[in-house]
């Protein structure tokens, strides 16, 4: 599943998943209320940090961007205000990185 994501990340699972079973399975992994964002996410954090332990200077670039859904009318209860009122989310990424790894 994570191969799959990571080819075409940002595509609709429909386009993600090649058979009907798969995107299933996908819909059926994502609905679990058993997955969360802390589970997916911590490996990938706790690997960034060993990866960046010692190095003495790692800069971190962010970027906030704004998922404005303002053409979606039933607003979802994990959503939010964002700017002038929108419907969606506020999204905060960073990319760390030192002269250790260019």
């Amino acid at each position: 599943m994570a191969e799959c994501l990571s080819v075409k990340y940002g595509e609709p699972l429909s386009k993600v998943f090649k058979s009907a079973s798969d995107l299933k399975r996908g819909y059926e992994f994502f609905s679990n209320p058993k997955t969360t964002f802390e589970k997916l996410t911590q490996p990938s954090f706790k690997q960034t940090a060993r990866q960046i332990n010692g190095i003495p200077v790692v800069l971190a670039v962010g970027d906030t961007s704004f998922l404005d859904d303002k053409k979606i009318l039933d607003k979802r209860d994990d959503y939010g205000p964002t700017g002038n009122g929108g419907n969606g989310l506020i999204l905060h990424t960073s990319l760390a990185g030192s002269n250790a790894i260019w």
